[in-house]
């Protein structure tokens, strides 16, 4: 970690943020709803490395449920001198269909704002190499969508299928995470700095995401679901690969494969359906924003 490492976790259960100030980067940015979570978190950081760590924690509002608010957040994030890692793994699995932004309310936090806020800030900041990485899931092999309009139809509360509806958030992130990583692969303005952007799962965690599940899938997390703290580790792993993991899936640890339709024919049509209709929403929230690609 250098001198002047940056870092943004945006989830403060996934227990990373203890393990960068660890390895006492200079700044770690714990990015949370709910300030009071965050400055608890922060808290505790400097009580276990006071003396030890010279890590300086701070604490930024940020809400993926308002696109106003997300923009703000990126423009702050602009405005600083570098960036070298943002982590963004917040994000909901609910079973309770609401419109939020004008999308339904997991597409609007796992998707949209998760990509919003990855272009909108870290992309535009100078730096030797940024790392920018979203949140994964193994989950991505379960679902396939073919509905014309995608986003139209997600937002539709007659066939919402919301059992359903992380994991179709989950392979929406994969698939725009390759199309964009290809691109920024290919965008002149991101040769001298070049930006990682990967995924990665944590594996099957303790968190607040099951609290809406079934009982058997709570079960299954109290019997097998590994400590937030063990997660937190292969987030620390991914932030510290090079370029070659740029757009790849990393689970335990390394790069792995994914589901064999994600590069199928049927897969890479897909992706660039997913994309051109992703694009007109991008740009319907900040106009001009895949300019910074």
């Amino acid at each position: 970690m250098g001198d002047a490492a940056r870092y943004f976790p945006t989830f403060v259960k996934s227990q990373l943020c203890p393990h960068v100030a660890r390895l006492n980067c200079a700044k770690l940015i714990i990015a949370c709803r709910t300030v009071s979570k965050g400055e608890t978190a922060r808290k505790d950081i400097e009580d276990v490395f006071a003396g030890k760590s010279e890590t300086k924690v701070e604490v930024w509002q940020l809400d993926l449920g308002s696109y106003d608010n997300v923009k703000s957040f990126g423009k702050r994030v602009g405005a600083l001198d570098r960036v070298d890692a943002i982590v963004e793994n917040a994000g909901i699995s609910t079973r309770k269909f609401a419109l939020v932004e004008g999308h339904e309310s997991t597409i609007t936090t796992n998707v949209v704002s998760t990509f919003l806020l990855c272009l909108a800030g870290p992309a535009q900041t100078e730096g030797d190499r940024q790392n920018v990485w979203r949140g994964a899931s193994v989950d991505h092999c379960l679902i396939r969508c073919k509905d014309a309009d995608i986003f139209a139809a997600l937002s539709d509360p007659k066939t919402a299928r919301m059992a359903d509806r992380y994991n179709v958030s989950k392979a929406m992130e994969l698939l725009i995470v390759r199309k964009l990583a290809a691109l920024l692969s290919a965008s002149p303005q991101h040769v001298s700095s070049p930006v990682i952007l990967n995924t990665v799962t944590p594996g099957f965690c303790h968190s607040s995401l099951a609290s809406e599940g079934s009982i058997p899938l709570k079960l299954l997390a109290a019997a097998l679901a590994r400590p937030t703290e063990v997660g937190g580790r292969t987030l620390v792993n991914v932030i510290e690969q090079g370029q070659d993991s740029h757009g790849q899936f990393f689970n335990d640890a390394k790069i792995a494969l994914v589901a064999r339709w994600v590069e199928s024919d049927y897969g890479v049509g897909a992706r660039k359906k997913l994309w051109d209709q992703f694009s007109v929403v991008l740009e319907g929230v900040e106009p001009g924003i895949l300019k910074n690609i």
